[in-house]
């Protein structure tokens, strides 16, 4: 999954795929426009300018809408490195919530796979939309 950012102050995350992806608070952008930028190369959208990043897993879920309570980046990596999640990890995680520490299973585990329980539809639809937003 390559995943790219354009910051200007606040990052805006999206998969570099040649496709017209809707990019949450810039609209829809042609991501063919990107594949010549090298990494912290600067480029102008709509009057303004941006620098285009890889985009790291903070900008990844700094980008995500907050609609639970959050686990904070300090505790994601204490769970991850107590519990010793790697590259091929299966997990099993109980309540998903705002996706925070979800989206970070998936991201240290790959190509592992999480499984992630919730009660909430509302919440895994939330989940299921951030993930297809990032494939």
């Amino acid at each position: 999954m390559d995943l790219f950012a354009l910051y200007d102050g606040r990052y805006y995350v999206f998969t570099l795929d040649g496709k017209k992806k809707f990019i949450r608070g810039l609209g829809v952008l042609d991501t063919k426009r990107f594949f010549n930028l090298k990494e912290g190369e600067k480029i102008k959208i709509f009057d303004q300018e941006f620098i285009f990043l890889r985009a790291k897993i903070q900008d990844i879920l700094s980008c995500m809408e907050r609609k639970e309570q959050i686990v904070h980046f300090k505790d994601i990596g204490t769970i991850i490195y107590l519990s010793g999640i790697h590259a091929n990890s299966r997990v099993v995680e109980i309540g998903a919530g705002s996706g925070f520490l979800t989206i970070s299973l998936i991201y240290y585990s790959l190509p592992g796979i999480v499984y992630s329980y919730d009660l909430s539809k509302d919440v895994i639809d939330n989940l299921n939309s951030i993930i297809q937003e990032f494939n």
